[in-house]
Protein backbone atom coordinates (compact mmCIF):
# COMPACT_ATOMS: atom_id res chain seq x y z
CA UNK A 1 0.00 0.00 0.00
CA UNK A 2 2.85 2.50 0.69
CA UNK A 3 5.71 2.20 -0.73
CA UNK A 4 8.94 4.82 -0.17
CA UNK A 5 6.30 7.55 1.32
CA UNK A 6 4.29 7.53 -1.59
CA UNK A 7 0.80 6.62 -1.45
CA UNK A 8 -0.46 4.15 -4.21
CA UNK A 9 -4.00 2.60 -3.72
CA UNK A 10 -3.36 -0.32 -5.99
CA UNK A 11 -0.53 -2.89 -6.58
CA UNK A 12 0.24 -3.26 -10.51
CA UNK A 13 -1.91 -6.55 -10.87
CA UNK A 14 -4.64 -5.61 -8.45
CA UNK A 15 -5.06 -2.07 -11.17
CA UNK A 16 -5.21 -4.72 -14.06
CA UNK A 17 -7.37 -6.62 -12.83
CA UNK A 18 -9.75 -3.84 -12.15
CA UNK A 19 -9.51 -2.79 -15.55
CA UNK A 20 -10.19 -5.08 -16.92
CA UNK A 21 -12.97 -5.75 -15.32
CA UNK A 22 -14.20 -2.30 -16.35
CA UNK A 23 -13.20 -3.03 -20.23
CA UNK A 24 -15.94 -6.38 -19.80
CA UNK A 25 -18.81 -3.72 -20.18
CA UNK A 26 -17.36 -1.78 -22.28
CA UNK A 27 -16.77 -4.34 -24.40
CA UNK A 28 -20.49 -5.94 -24.62
CA UNK A 29 -22.08 -2.39 -24.84
CA UNK A 30 -19.57 -1.36 -27.50
CA UNK A 31 -19.92 -3.82 -29.28
CA UNK A 32 -23.54 -4.18 -29.71
CA UNK A 33 -23.66 -0.31 -30.30
CA UNK A 34 -21.22 -0.79 -33.32
CA UNK A 35 -23.34 -3.38 -34.77
CA UNK A 36 -26.63 -1.70 -34.04
CA UNK A 37 -25.55 1.78 -36.36
CA UNK A 38 -23.73 -0.23 -38.86
CA UNK A 39 -27.07 -2.09 -39.88
CA UNK A 40 -29.43 1.28 -39.01
CA UNK A 41 -26.78 3.05 -41.99
CA UNK A 42 -26.40 0.27 -44.29
CA UNK A 43 -29.82 -0.15 -44.42
CA UNK A 44 -30.80 3.49 -44.92
CA UNK A 45 -28.05 3.10 -47.46
CA UNK A 46 -29.35 -0.05 -49.31
CA UNK A 47 -33.31 0.11 -48.64
CA UNK A 48 -34.01 2.14 -51.59
CA UNK A 49 -32.37 0.04 -54.27
CA UNK A 50 -32.78 -3.17 -52.37
CA UNK A 51 -35.98 -2.76 -49.81
CA UNK A 52 -33.52 -4.34 -46.64
CA UNK A 53 -35.36 -2.17 -44.39
CA UNK A 54 -35.20 -4.09 -41.23
CA UNK A 55 -33.20 -6.84 -42.02
CA UNK A 56 -29.61 -5.55 -42.12
CA UNK A 57 -30.69 -3.71 -38.92
CA UNK A 58 -31.13 -6.81 -37.43
CA UNK A 59 -28.73 -8.99 -38.82
CA UNK A 60 -25.78 -6.15 -37.70
CA UNK A 61 -27.78 -5.92 -34.09
CA UNK A 62 -27.53 -9.59 -33.64
CA UNK A 63 -23.50 -9.73 -35.20
CA UNK A 64 -22.82 -7.12 -32.94
CA UNK A 65 -24.03 -8.74 -29.94
CA UNK A 66 -22.38 -12.25 -30.41
CA UNK A 67 -19.33 -10.16 -30.73
CA UNK A 68 -19.54 -8.47 -27.90
CA UNK A 69 -19.91 -12.04 -25.82
CA UNK A 70 -17.36 -13.18 -27.38
CA UNK A 71 -15.24 -10.59 -26.30
CA UNK A 72 -16.79 -10.90 -22.81
CA UNK A 73 -15.89 -14.51 -22.79
CA UNK A 74 -12.01 -14.12 -23.86
CA UNK A 75 -11.58 -11.14 -21.85
CA UNK A 76 -12.76 -13.37 -18.82
CA UNK A 77 -9.95 -15.98 -20.06
CA UNK A 78 -7.81 -13.24 -19.58
CA UNK A 79 -8.61 -12.42 -15.88
CA UNK A 80 -8.93 -15.96 -15.48
CA UNK A 81 -5.45 -16.93 -16.02
CA UNK A 82 -3.79 -14.11 -14.50
CA UNK A 83 -5.56 -14.76 -11.76
CA UNK A 84 -4.62 -18.15 -11.32
CA UNK A 85 -1.06 -16.65 -11.87
CA UNK A 86 -0.97 -14.66 -9.61
CA UNK A 87 -2.55 -17.31 -6.62
CA UNK A 88 -0.91 -18.15 -3.67
CA UNK A 89 -1.83 -21.47 -2.80
CA UNK A 90 -3.84 -21.77 0.59
CA UNK A 91 -2.09 -23.69 3.94
CA UNK A 92 -4.46 -26.58 3.78
CA UNK A 93 -3.60 -26.94 -0.22
CA UNK A 94 -0.32 -27.25 1.06
CA UNK A 95 -1.00 -29.68 3.96
CA UNK A 96 -3.06 -31.86 2.05
CA UNK A 97 -0.57 -31.92 -0.83
CA UNK A 98 2.31 -33.14 1.59
CA UNK A 99 -0.02 -35.57 3.06
CA UNK A 100 -0.71 -36.66 -1.11
CA UNK A 101 3.28 -37.13 -1.05
CA UNK A 102 3.72 -38.67 2.52
CA UNK A 103 1.21 -41.71 1.22
CA UNK A 104 2.70 -42.43 -1.86
CA UNK A 105 5.74 -42.79 -0.48
CA UNK A 106 7.89 -39.81 -1.98
CA UNK A 107 11.09 -39.16 -0.69
CA UNK A 108 11.39 -36.23 1.92
CA UNK A 109 12.85 -32.64 0.43
CA UNK A 110 16.22 -31.78 2.17
CA UNK A 111 14.63 -29.10 4.13
CA UNK A 112 13.05 -32.15 5.85
CA UNK A 113 16.10 -34.08 5.84
CA UNK A 114 18.32 -31.32 7.71
CA UNK A 115 15.19 -30.85 10.17
CA UNK A 116 15.23 -34.76 11.23
CA UNK A 117 19.58 -34.33 11.03
CA UNK A 118 18.75 -31.08 13.99
CA UNK A 119 16.54 -33.04 15.78
CA UNK A 120 18.48 -36.05 16.39
CA UNK A 121 21.31 -34.02 17.94
CA UNK A 122 19.25 -32.71 20.62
Amino acid sequence: MFKKGKFRIFDKDARDALFGVGTIGMHLVGSTFIGLAMGYYLDKWLDPKYGTKPYLTFFFLFMGIVAGFRNVFFEAKRLQRMHDKNAVPSPKAALAEDEKDKAQGAEPDAGDASRKKTNDKD
